[in-house]
């Protein structure tokens, strides 16, 4: 998690903590979120970067579709046909913040899809078409996004306040083409395990790979 100091001081300082956090309850199903160290704000490059990353694992284009990039791969990979589901999630302010998943599997599987995404997201294995997804994704949330005048007002606000500036939005779209494969490489380290329901076969974040 990301805590911001209060008070007047430098605006990208921030205490990354890790750890676990577990709650056990009875059933069949295990919940699990597991983020690692994301990008601030104010590093414009890496800022673009985890987005595109975060796109490429958002799930399946149609519904009960496949997820036909690396991140989906990777859970089939372990789980066949055992029912589960899972997305990337990214959380960019003016300090470090959170990238990583979250994922809910039978008690059974969970275990081995954690393993087996942390790995995926850990060896920065994006194919080229995996990034041009993610772009294709991103661009299009983001004219969505400029698509009001309420939501663009909006963004405007959210740029002004997180960065002490506002880009046009055909700058943010030259950034997103301007991503690389080799940019898109996710998070390294400090990986945290947050779940719970059945937490049987749930690792421990010291477990992770």
């Amino acid at each position: 998690m990301c805590l911001l100091d209060t008070g007047s001081g430098k605006s990208d300082s921030a205490t990354y903590y890790d750890g676990d956090t577990r709650k056990d309850a009875a059933g069949v199903v295990a919940h699990v979120t597991v983020p690692g160290k994301g990008a601030s704000l104010l590093k414009q490059k890496e800022a673009v970067a985890f987005p595109v990353l975060q796109a490429v694992g958002a799930g399946a284009a149609t519904k009960r579709g496949n997820i036909n990039v690396s991140v989906g791969k990777a859970l089939q990979g372990v789980i066949y046909d055992a029912p589960a589901s899972c997305a990337t999630l990214n959380a960019s302010y003016a300090v470090a913040c959170p990238f990583g998943f979250v994922v809910s599997a039978d008690s059974q599987h969970i275990g081995k899809a954690v393993d087996a995404l942390t790995r995926a997201l850990k060896s920065g294995s994006v194919s080229s078409n995996d990034v041009n997804r993610g772009k294709a994704v991103l661009k299009a949330a983001l004219l969505e996004s400029y698509a009001t005048d309420s939501s663009l007002i909006k963004q405007i606000t959210l740029q002004a306040i997180h960065t002490k500036q506002v880009h046009s939005i055909d700058a943010l779209l030259a950034a997103i083409d301007a991503v690389t494969q080799q940019d898109a490489r996710g998070s390294q380290e400090s990986w945290l395990i947050k779940a719970c329901c059945n937490l049987a076969n749930v690792p421990y974040a010291s477990d992770l790979a």
